[in-house]
């Protein structure tokens, strides 16, 4: 019985196809699982990061308040005096100081502002406008971490209202009101005015319109030819309507992403 001393090789199956492309498909969507997840922890955290830096800033505004007499910290020329409120981004010089004020690194604020000369906000500065105090032409500046600065509403006036999503506002609580744009960098926040102001408005406009029609309405009704002409004007008042409320939403959709001090977004 003759024995081979050559060793016998069986070849190996390999993939096919459709199990290569199976694999892939699997590690495509884990991989857009694990990218999804990642963003979504970058983002809220970026939220959090945003929302506690808007009360930080509002809190040592009202700290240096108490501290000053309740005197705002603005440098004597920026100081609001008739304005019940000011909305400025802590920014481009555009903050009146505050911003200089608040953080008076090196005691150079005077002191009749800053009584006691301490620093009310301990940032670290950063190299770019991204989530830190940036200076820029020797401003400083206080971005969140998409980029953009966070704005600031001030009011010597409690009964004035803030908030951007009530269709009349809502009595303020605090002083200093602090905001992001958030995410999507975009959403100024409207300041509705208060309710009495809004019908003292109302009432002032329905006086004037009351006048200017019963002057203008032997004149309107000569302009005004046929069913043709009163249609065209009940379109165009509808239109006005529509217009209003699409512009409406318009800004409630701009804000929604906006991140508060003063109200979960």
């Amino acid at each position: 019985m003759k024995t081979s001393f050559f060793p016998v090789y069986t070849r190996r199956r390999g993939f096919t196809l459709i199990e290569l492309l199976v694999v892939i498909a699997i590690l495509g969507t884990l991989a857009g699982i694990t990218l999804s997840v990642v963003f979504m922890a970058k983002s809220k955290g970026n939220n959090t990061v945003a929302r506690q830096t808007c009360t930080q800033i509002a809190t040592a505004a009202e700290r240096f308040m108490s501290d000053n007499d309740q005197a705002a910290p603005f440098d004597y020329n920026a100081f609001p005096s008739d304005d019940e409120r000011l909305h400025f981004p802590l920014a481009e010089g555009k903050d009146g100081g505050m911003l200089r004020v608040l953080l008076d690194a090196e005691g150079d604020v005077d002191s009749r502002i800053n009584r006691r000369r301490e620093t009310y906000l301990k940032v670290n500065e950063v190299d770019s406008p991204t989530n830190g105090v940036y200076y820029q032409d020797d401003e400083p500046g206080y971005y969140d971490p998409w980029g953009t600065p966070y704005y600031v509403i001030y009011t010597e006036n409690k009964d004035v209202n803030v908030d951007p999503f009530a269709e009349n506002g809502r009595p303020l609580n605090d002083k200093f009101l602090v905001y992001s744009l958030g995410e999507d960098q975009d959403g100024i926040a409207p300041i509705p005015l208060s309710n009495d102001d809004s019908s003292a408005s109302s009432s002032k406009k329905s006086k004037k319109d009351a006048k200017k029609s019963a002057k203008d309405k032997k004149a309107d009704k000569d302009k005004k030819k046929g069913g043709k002409d009163k249609k065209k004007g009940k379109d165009d008042k509808k239109k006005q309507r529509e217009e209003a409320a699409a512009a409406l939403e318009d800004i409630q959709e701009a804000i929604e992403d906006n991140v508060y001090s003063w109200k979960e977004s």
